[in-house]
């Protein structure tokens, strides 16, 4: 079993170990308290693994790229345009319904620690994932040393992510507001004609399928 303790984010982040591989959940819920924590300690590491899938936007950890940290992300996306090329960070493609055993110990990316963000605890002694179940729920049940954000802006969301306190191994209190993507995106000339047309496709009445990024937003936009 575990051996739960409530800290600050220093005595957390000092139980990661040098080479680890950490799984960092992303986007809104992304822990910025315990990241700026680690940076503040970047120095006790020669080498971090850090797996980003579904990080969508710059996090400080990026501007330490091979000093100490490395990179895995399941999206060549353009969060690393300025890290192409210099061997600090690696592309694992793979389909959104394998995220959730990805960094397992079956998976591909085991990973040694899990950094997540969480609600604080309801009345029967858990606490929630909040709005990012899939990607994060396998990882934090089966890695060695689970690290969670307690945040009181993280809405409390039962089902498979509630999970008890005491499968946590250090717990952080740091409430913040989400720093999520901007609402809209700059398109190009060519991604906001494909957006338009494609727009015209729809006809009135469709039930419409559609998935993350800059053009399904487009495209939805044109629809208003």
């Amino acid at each position: 079993g575990r051996t739960t303790r409530w800290t600050n984010a220093q005595e957390a982040i000092g139980a990661i170990s040098d080479g680890a591989r950490v799984f960092i959940v992303g986007d809104a819920m992304t822990p910025n308290h315990l990241l700026e924590a680690i940076v503040a300690a970047k120095d006790q590491w020669n080498r971090l693994e850090i797996v980003l899938p579904g990080m969508g936007r710059r996090i400080p950890l990026l501007r330490h790229a091979g000093n100490p940290f490395h990179f895995v992300s399941t999206q060549a996306g353009s969060l690393f345009d300025e890290l192409w090329g210099t061997g600090t960070v690696d592309v694992l493609p793979c389909r959104l319904s394998d995220h959730q055993q990805l960094c397992t110990p079956e998976g591909p990316l085991p990973c040694d620690v899990a950094v997540v963000q969480v609600s604080p605890p309801g009345p029967e002694g858990m606490v929630s994932l909040g709005m990012s179940v899939g990607v994060p729920l396998a990882v934090t049940l089966t890695a060695p040393l689970v690290i969670a954000q307690v945040n009181a802006a993280v809405p409390y969301v039962f089902g498979a992510g509630e999970i008890p306190v005491e499968d946590f191994d250090y717990l952080v209190v740091q409430d913040e507001p989400f720093r999520d993507r901007p609402s809209t995106a700059e398109l190009d000339t060519t991604s906001a004609r494909i957006a338009e047309r494609a727009a015209t496709m729809i006809s009135d009445g469709a039930t419409i399928q559609f998935g993350t990024g800059v053009m399904p937003d487009a495209i939805l936009r044109q629809l208003w």
